[in-house]
């Protein structure tokens, strides 16, 4: 209870958001229908395109209880700390401006994590993946108990960040860092994973959207390149209960820049991700967007060498395993000390 006997408010929901949001009805509808609403629905303006509409729209599904703060052009990691920071929930639940959350989504999580509040700090769900008009393509596998995510933390991402629910205390505790924009999520859930229980809810409560966007070039090196950063960062702590990027977090876009230099990186990131997605939407028979993705897989070049001796490495192994490459000597800080 506040110091004025008001009650504290139990969810808030942290809704980042940049550009045009085409989805974003559909978002807060479905937070509208929520079997155990939330108290407050966030959106934080990391630079929307029209701010005008948002507050219409949120007005019409959510009343008094949405909100808008600033953090224009800020990144993802510096607008959810300032959501998270303004807010007094117990409970901080993430969402995209392009997901849709099932009607029990809230409820169900809450029910799981009230009475573990003491050691679990946080839960994810499954997800379906869906194409731009909502059809769904394939259903997520997410490990569930505390105990595989952590057998397999440093292997792959094993949570979808728009279903993640978690303790405000934590967070505060263990912020995102914004040098690992891109995979601050990754980071995020390895860092709690640390210090704390986590786990994910094995029923499907998210409706999380593919579209081509999302196999941009850029976007995708960048990402996965900072998820391998997050891998060996959390490897680093347990070894040596350290973590380099804390006094020096311009080597993470070192890393990065080291990554996308390597002939055919880029390119076989670009091509593995449309071709996933290909599968995904044919999956689905969202026969347009399958094309689109072919149109970005080829658009790629895979047949070039580099791209495919890469395409070979990133087919055949864990995502994790790239840990494992030497680093060149700018970046020996990030390395791992060895036994003899």
């Amino acid at each position: 209870m506040s110091s004025c006997g008001l009650k504290t408010p139990v969810v808030d929901v942290l809704l980042p958001a940049i550009g045009e949001l085409p989805w974003v009805e559909a978002t807060l509808c479905s937070l509208s229908r929520q079997t155990q609403p939330a108290d407050i629905v966030t959106l934080i303006d990391d630079g929307v395109e029209d701010r005008k509409r948002l507050t219409r729209l949120g007005n019409r599904y959510l009343g008094p209880r949405f909100r808008v703060i600033e953090n224009r052009g800020k990144g993802i990691s510096s607008a959810l700390n300032t959501g998270v920071t303004q807010s007094d929930s117990l409970w901080i639940a993430r969402m995209d401006c392009d997901d849709v959350a099932h009607p029990e989504r809230l409820a169900k999580q809450l029910s799981w994590l009230t009475p573990r509040a003491d050691d679990v700090v946080a839960c994810g769900t499954q997800v379906w993946l869906t194409d731009g008009e909502g059809r769904r393509l394939q259903r997520s596998q997410y490990p569930e108990s505390h105990e595989a995510i952590q057998a397999q933390r440093l292997e792959r991402s094993c949570f979808a960040h728009p279903t993640l629910l978690v303790r405000r205390d934590a967070l505060l505790q263990v912020p995102y860092r914004s040098a690992l924009d891109g995979a601050e999520d990754v980071d995020l859930m390895l860092r709690l994973g640390e210090r704390w229980r986590v786990g994910n809810l094995p029923q499907t409560l998210l409706d999380y959207r593919l579209h081509v966007g999302q196999v941009a070039q850029g976007y995708r090196a960048r990402q996965t390149a900072l998820q391998e950063l997050a891998f060996r960062l959390s490897e680093m702590r347990t070894a040596v209960g350290a973590d380099v990027l804390d006094g020096s977090p311009e080597l993470a876009e070192a890393f990065v820049n080291w990554r996308l230099t390597d002939p055919g990186y880029a390119d076989a990131r670009q091509a593995l991700t449309g071709l996933r997605y290909l599968l995904s939407h044919l999956r689905g028979r969202s026969l347009r967007a399958a094309a689109g993705c072919l149109r970005q897989t080829l658009a790629a070049r895979p047949w070039q060498r580099d791209t495919r001796r890469w395409l070979q490495r990133l087919v055949a192994s864990a995502p994790g395993q790239l840990r494992h490459d030497l680093l060149p000597a700018s970046l020996a800080a990030l390395a791992l000390p060895r036994g003899e």
